[in-house]
């Protein structure tokens, strides 16, 4: 196999990859939604292992790419014209993939910061509401504690 034969087989098992985080993403998002953490665990478990797989084969692609141009900085958009159609294929279907991910991807990160910010606001809510509010200086200090916000009081 030449290089641009591997490059289409880097590009198109990228693009398996990303296909197959774009339905975890989705997933994902409809665990936080219906707020079921452990599936939301399950994905954030399965996004690590498919993130590594994707960065093997990134720096695969980038070692394939700079063999076919020359130039260790290149980029997919700097390869030689005219393109393998294999190539051109895979390199097609990658691009077509990575903005949905991405829409994606943004989407279900808005999710978590907003299920994050709930829980920190419950979480001190409960603190206060306990009286376990307690705040500490840089040096290890406990600060005074506010009163609580149920009865007024210390």
């Amino acid at each position: 196999m030449n290089a641009s034969s591997n490059l289409a087989e880097v590009l198109d098992r990228e693009a398996d990859l990303y296909e197959d985080l774009l339905g975890l993403l989705h997933e994902e998002e409809a665990a936080l939604i219906a707020g079921n953490t452990r599936v939301v665990g399950e994905c954030l478990a399965r996004t690590e292992t498919l993130v590594l797989k994707l960065r093997l084969l990134e720096t695969s692609r980038e070692t394939l790419v700079s063999q076919l141009t020359g130039r260790r900085d290149a980029r997919l958009r700097d390869l030689p014209e005219p393109v393998p159609s294999a190539l051109a294929r895979a390199r097609g279907r990658l691009e077509a993939t990575l903005p949905t991910v991405d829409v994606m991807n943004r989407r279900v990160s808005a999710l978590l910061r907003r299920a994050l910010t709930l829980f920190d606001v419950t979480l001190e809510f409960i603190r206060e509401a306990a009286g376990l509010n307690r705040h500490y200086t840089a040096d290890g200090e406990i600060t005074r504690s506010a009163p609580s916000v149920i009865d007024g009081r210390a």
